[in-house]
């Protein structure tokens, strides 16, 4: 039975119209007390018990709701047991979509340096030329598929500044070195990729970089967009391990691999049984694995949407010995070609990105960091 009149509530104020609903559902319940008072046989007490039975339904309603009041706002079942899980794991950095700018801890690279993620102005940071209609390079807009939502922006394109060798708008969560020896982390994003950006230059979507000493090579591995004819035969979607045993890594020693692909028919590549890379859609991704530039016991495992798609064990990977000292993560837009999109731009979207050193964690509880 629908309780009508009652106005759409907020969280804040739900336990107390709760409590006003179950003070007069008493008060019903206390007409067994007026009936008590009616001579036997009175014809006025005949109505009494259907009316302290529709008080004693509706406080009982009542107390279940206020007890769960996330089951009665949203009609809906509580957090299931992985995002409880999800939330007892310590994370060495976080950046959601959700939070004000002035909560998030990190930087932006864009614009010829450093941003502070908590000083980036309401409205975003612009720059002169538009993107899809806005100058904006980085910022908040609303979800695609979900306009409750919203989702971090970053964009550039060919007459923007170089920023570290390249044009670039990449967010880096503060304390986000990945380089303590012998340990394992996780990264966990939730990202979106248009399908312009397959129009696009040669480009990281996310990475894990080294800033000693400065290069402008990418660190232990890399989500990568590779035009036609630029690693591959046609333009697609690719991990990329790279390892050195030098301390620079332009220097002989230099080994890079790609790991998987989202086109089957390049050849010379372990080949995808997923086709093409899906765009215009969010995708999350879940990486796990442990650094070793030169001893042979690196690993990498990657997921995307709970799926494995890499897993590579008793490798190098990372550049030794000082660029693996200062591994840290960054995801954003990338071009290291330098052709930024041309005229149109390359853009991407972020709702979250979640660091985690392991401790014996399962893949559901670090994808939970997702929801």
């Amino acid at each position: 039975m629908a309780l009508k009149g009652l106005p759409f509530i907020g969280r804040t104020d739900y336990r107390t119209h709760m409590k006003q609903i179950i003070t007069a559902a008493l008060a019903l319940i206390s007409v067994r007390t007026v009936a008590h008072a009616q001579p036997r046989g009175d014809a006025d007490a005949c109505p009494t018990r259907p009316v302290r039975l529709i008080g004693a339904a509706i406080m009982v309603v009542c107390l279940i709701h206020y007890v769960s009041p996330s089951v009665a706002q949203t009609g809906t079942q509580a957090n299931p047991p992985s995002s409880t899980a999800a939330a007892s794991i310590p994370t060495l950095a976080s950046i959601r979509a959700s939070q004000s700018f002035d909560t998030m801890d990190g930087h932006v690279q864009l614009l010829g340096g450093n941003h502070p993620l908590n000083t980036t102005p309401i409205n975003g940071d612009h720059y002169t030329g538009t993107i899809r209609g806005t100058s904006m390079r980085f910022g908040k807009v609303n979800d695609p598929l979900d306009h409750q939502r919203q989702a971090l922006y970053t964009a550039i394109k060919n007459t923007d500044p170089l920023t570290y060798f390249h044009t670039r708008v990449e967010i880096v969560p503060s304390s986000a070195r990945l380089a303590k020896s012998g340990t394992t982390y996780w990264i966990a994003a939730e990202i979106y990729v248009p399908s312009a950006r397959y129009r696009a230059g040669a480009g990281t979507i996310l990475q894990v970089h080294n800033s000693t000493p400065a290069s402008n090579v990418f660190g232990p591995f890399s989500l990568v967009f590779t035009p036609a004819g630029y690693a591959m035969p046609k333009a697609g979607i690719a991990v990329i391990t790279a390892s050195s045993s030098q301390s620079i890594p332009v220097l002989p020693g230099f080994n890079q691999k790609t790991l998987y692909h989202w086109y089957s028919d390049n050849p010379g590549f372990q080949r995808s049984t997923m086709g093409p890379y899906p765009v215009d859609t969010w995708v999350k991704w879940v990486f796990k694995y442990r650094g070793d530039p030169i001893g042979g016991t690196g690993f990498l495992q990657a997921w995307m949407n709970g799926v494995p798609v890499v897993n590579v064990s008793n490798i190098n990977i990372g550049t030794a010995p000082q660029g693996f000292a200062t591994d840290y993560l960054k995801i954003g837009v990338d071009d290291y070609q330098r052709t930024a999109g041309g005229a149109d731009g390359i853009w991407q979207l972020l709702r979250s990105v979640h660091i985690v050193e392991d401790n014996n964690y399962r893949l559901e509880q670090v994808q939970a960091l997702l929801n």
